[in-house]
């Protein structure tokens, strides 16, 4: 067994059992932190990393011997164009998680100093596999978040990240609807009603933003054109 693996088995079985005590706690953090600083000759490689986590489905939410395992095995094949072991990281997933910044996907964009997003390792894996299932529900879910994140505040407004969307940023927005769209289609998840009212908003904020001065505000705006926004 490669000697990172082998020492955190040995950690692993160390601690294994439900219940630890105040010093149990204090002593396992140590070793752990003691784990993750030690400098190994050589990475595990992708198989010996699936046969090690197979059935120790805790691994993945190991923050850290995700990052010091996987997501370096991740980082060091992408630099050859080796899609294999970022696949296997989207396949361990949890569909819950997409969006935050504790699931594996986000740890590869962290570890690479955000030298990758995690739509964009989406968009890579569904280059390579346009089937991709993991990476379709990834993208899927982390466009609805952003989607559902720039109408949070209506009436007030729509939202580009955290601030105000410019005219420039719509446009983008609007392309990635139709990106959710194509999605949702292809999962047959029924989206339709949903971007069609983010269609009308995007566009109703848009021509608010190029007539600003004739408005008090953009709930005004919505009312005297009797656009719905809820």
């Amino acid at each position: 067994m490669n000697n990172i693996l082998s020492d955190y088995y040995n950690f692993y079985i160390k601690y294994s059992k439900d219940w630890l005590t105040k010093i149990e706690k204090k002593q396992k953090h140590i070793e752990l932190m003691a784990w993750q600083k030690k400098e190994y000759d050589r990475l595990p490689t992708l198989d010996e990393i699936i046969e090690f986590m197979k059935d120790k489905k805790i691994l993945k939410q190991d923050i850290i011997f995700l990052k010091k395992v996987l997501v370096k095995r991740v980082i060091e094949d992408m630099k050859v164009n080796n899609l294999e072991s970022l696949l296997y990281t989207f396949s361990l997933v949890d569909e819950k998680s997409i969006g935050y910044t504790r699931e594996p996907v986000h740890l590869i964009c962290e570890e690479s100093d955000y030298l990758y997003t995690s739509i964009a390792l989406a968009a890579k894996v569904l280059k390579s596999d346009e089937k991709n299932k993991y990476a379709l529900i990834y993208k899927y879910r982390l466009l609805e978040k952003y989607i559902e994140n720039s109408i949070h505040e209506l009436p007030s407004g729509v939202l580009y990240g955290m601030d105000g969307a410019s005219i420039e940023e719509l446009e983008k927005m609007k392309k990635d609807l139709d990106t959710f769209k194509c999605l949702s289609k292809k999962l047959e998840k029924d989206s339709d009603g949903f971007v069609d009212f983010c269609f009308r908003i995007y566009n109703a904020y848009g021509d608010y933003l190029i007539n600003r001065e004739l408005y008090k505000s953009f709930v005004e705006y919505l009312e005297k054109h009797e656009i719905p926004y809820e």
